[in-house]
Protein backbone atom coordinates (compact mmCIF):
# COMPACT_ATOMS: atom_id res chain seq x y z
CA UNK A 1 0.00 0.00 0.00
CA UNK A 2 1.43 3.24 -0.63
CA UNK A 3 0.63 6.70 0.92
CA UNK A 4 1.14 10.01 -1.67
CA UNK A 5 1.29 13.73 -0.73
CA UNK A 6 0.74 15.84 -3.53
CA UNK A 7 1.13 19.67 -3.08
CA UNK A 8 2.21 22.04 -5.42
CA UNK A 9 5.32 23.53 -2.74
CA UNK A 10 8.11 21.54 -2.59
CA UNK A 11 8.98 22.60 1.13
CA UNK A 12 5.44 21.40 2.06
CA UNK A 13 5.33 18.12 -0.03
CA UNK A 14 8.38 17.30 1.32
CA UNK A 15 8.01 17.77 5.10
CA UNK A 16 4.37 15.97 5.01
CA UNK A 17 6.15 13.35 3.57
CA UNK A 18 8.75 12.91 6.42
CA UNK A 19 6.12 13.55 8.86
CA UNK A 20 3.81 10.76 7.13
CA UNK A 21 6.40 7.93 7.55
CA UNK A 22 7.74 9.42 11.15
CA UNK A 23 3.94 9.02 12.22
CA UNK A 24 3.46 5.37 10.36
CA UNK A 25 6.60 4.66 11.78
CA UNK A 26 5.01 5.17 15.67
CA UNK A 27 1.48 4.52 15.07
CA UNK A 28 1.20 1.45 12.50
CA UNK A 29 4.59 -0.50 13.24
CA UNK A 30 3.18 -3.71 12.19
CA UNK A 31 2.03 -1.74 8.80
CA UNK A 32 5.24 0.50 8.40
CA UNK A 33 7.25 -2.05 5.85
CA UNK A 34 4.07 -2.13 4.08
CA UNK A 35 3.23 1.27 3.70
CA UNK A 36 5.26 3.37 1.40
CA UNK A 37 5.23 7.51 1.55
CA UNK A 38 6.05 9.52 -1.58
CA UNK A 39 6.03 13.60 -2.10
CA UNK A 40 4.81 14.95 -5.86
CA UNK A 41 4.87 18.76 -6.84
CA UNK A 42 3.65 18.03 -9.93
CA UNK A 43 -0.17 16.31 -10.52
CA UNK A 44 1.13 14.99 -13.92
CA UNK A 45 4.14 13.15 -12.27
CA UNK A 46 1.57 12.09 -9.56
CA UNK A 47 -0.91 10.75 -11.97
CA UNK A 48 1.77 8.83 -13.66
CA UNK A 49 2.79 6.94 -10.46
CA UNK A 50 -0.41 6.62 -9.15
CA UNK A 51 -0.88 2.95 -7.95
CA UNK A 52 -3.73 0.96 -9.14
CA UNK A 53 -4.93 0.86 -5.90
CA UNK A 54 -4.32 0.04 -2.77
CA UNK A 55 -3.57 3.70 -1.65
CA UNK A 56 -4.41 6.81 0.36
CA UNK A 57 -3.53 10.37 -1.17
CA UNK A 58 -3.36 13.69 0.58
CA UNK A 59 -3.93 16.19 -2.62
CA UNK A 60 -3.90 20.11 -2.26
CA UNK A 61 -6.70 21.33 -3.36
CA UNK A 62 -5.08 24.35 -5.21
CA UNK A 63 -2.40 22.66 -7.41
CA UNK A 64 -1.46 25.90 -9.79
CA UNK A 65 -2.09 26.32 -13.61
CA UNK A 66 -5.71 26.12 -12.68
CA UNK A 67 -5.84 22.32 -11.55
CA UNK A 68 -7.71 22.10 -8.46
CA UNK A 69 -7.84 18.78 -5.80
CA UNK A 70 -11.98 18.59 -7.01
CA UNK A 71 -10.49 18.33 -10.32
CA UNK A 72 -8.05 15.89 -10.18
CA UNK A 73 -9.92 13.46 -7.96
CA UNK A 74 -12.25 12.68 -11.13
CA UNK A 75 -8.96 11.42 -13.13
CA UNK A 76 -7.59 9.71 -9.77
CA UNK A 77 -11.52 7.89 -9.85
CA UNK A 78 -11.00 6.76 -13.51
CA UNK A 79 -7.86 5.23 -13.01
CA UNK A 80 -8.24 3.96 -9.20
CA UNK A 81 -11.42 2.98 -7.76
CA UNK A 82 -9.46 1.73 -4.35
CA UNK A 83 -7.55 5.39 -3.53
CA UNK A 84 -8.61 7.28 -0.95
CA UNK A 85 -7.93 11.04 -1.25
CA UNK A 86 -7.94 13.39 1.53
CA UNK A 87 -7.59 16.89 0.22
CA UNK A 88 -5.91 19.39 2.36
CA UNK A 89 -6.51 23.03 2.19
CA UNK A 90 -6.20 26.65 3.37
CA UNK A 91 -9.08 27.77 1.56
CA UNK A 92 -11.92 28.35 4.12
CA UNK A 93 -14.35 29.08 1.55
CA UNK A 94 -18.13 27.09 2.79
CA UNK A 95 -18.42 25.95 -0.57
CA UNK A 96 -14.84 24.11 -0.94
CA UNK A 97 -15.48 21.31 1.54
CA UNK A 98 -19.02 20.29 0.27
CA UNK A 99 -17.36 20.21 -3.33
CA UNK A 100 -14.36 17.94 -2.09
CA UNK A 101 -16.91 15.55 -0.64
CA UNK A 102 -19.32 15.49 -3.61
CA UNK A 103 -16.50 14.59 -5.74
CA UNK A 104 -15.43 11.71 -3.95
CA UNK A 105 -12.86 13.11 -1.29
CA UNK A 106 -12.48 10.69 1.58
CA UNK A 107 -12.28 13.85 3.86
CA UNK A 108 -10.91 17.42 3.98
CA UNK A 109 -8.10 19.02 6.08
CA UNK A 110 -7.75 22.68 6.49
CA UNK A 111 -4.12 23.27 6.70
CA UNK A 112 -2.16 25.21 9.36
CA UNK A 113 0.55 24.81 11.51
CA UNK A 114 -0.83 21.22 12.80
CA UNK A 115 -2.05 19.94 9.53
CA UNK A 116 -0.52 16.42 10.51
CA UNK A 117 -2.00 16.12 13.31
CA UNK A 118 -4.94 17.36 11.81
CA UNK A 119 -4.84 14.58 9.03
CA UNK A 120 -3.51 11.84 12.01
CA UNK A 121 -7.46 10.61 13.09
CA UNK A 122 -8.39 10.98 9.25
CA UNK A 123 -5.16 8.86 7.68
CA UNK A 124 -5.93 6.37 11.12
CA UNK A 125 -9.52 6.18 9.90
CA UNK A 126 -8.80 5.47 6.72
CA UNK A 127 -6.40 2.69 7.24
CA UNK A 128 -8.29 1.00 10.22
CA UNK A 129 -11.82 0.91 8.70
CA UNK A 130 -11.32 0.86 4.86
CA UNK A 131 -10.82 -2.22 3.71
CA UNK A 132 -8.27 -2.77 0.69
CA UNK A 133 -8.89 -6.37 -1.33
CA UNK A 134 -5.78 -7.93 -0.31
CA UNK A 135 -3.40 -8.72 -3.42
CA UNK A 136 -2.17 -11.84 -4.64
CA UNK A 137 1.58 -12.66 -4.00
CA UNK A 138 1.60 -10.29 -0.86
Amino acid sequence: MSLQVLDDNPFYATLLEHQLNRFIADQFTSLSERIQVKSYTDYKHYLRELPLSYSVSLIDFYLGNGMTGTDLIRSIRAYSAYCKVIILTSVTNLHVVPACIEAGASGVVFKDDHTLGLCEPVIRDVLNNCIFPERKGN
